[in-house]
């Protein structure tokens, strides 16, 4: 179960960065690459969270960091569910700025004032 922890823990933060590279400019090229990392991300996390819950139900004696680490899972997998719902939610509606034209967007870029 760690290592399946660690392994969508990884991949969650890369997709969190592919994430923040999408928000400022909203084009939709960039929305494909973070939808694909979360979803990714979501179904490591589900298959951990699977183990988890296996080894809740077997029950026994588990030592509190393992307890901790069950419950960090169980938080980051309904983050991560609600991360792939926004991202669904932005593919498919008008939410935010729609640059469909990349003409459009390196005008606003070269139009920003930096002082």
């Amino acid at each position: 179960m760690l290592i399946f922890a660690l392994m969508s823990g990884a991949i969650g933060a890369s997709s969190l960065i592919s994430g923040f590279l999408h928000l400022p400019l909203w084009p939709t090229h960039t929305l494909a690459s973070a939808t694909s990392l979360a979803i990714i991300s979501c179904a490591f996390t589900a298959l951990a969270s699977g183990l988890m819950c296996k080894e809740i139900s077997l029950g026994g004696h588990r030592g509190k960091r393992l307890q901790t680490l069950e419950v960090l899972v169980i938080i980051s997998l309904l983050s991560q569910l609600l991360y792939v719902g926004l991202l669904h939610v932005g593919m498919f509606s008008s939410y935010g700025p729609n640059c469909q034209n990349l003409e459009e967007l390196e005008g606003d870029i070269a139009n920003i004032d930096l002082s």
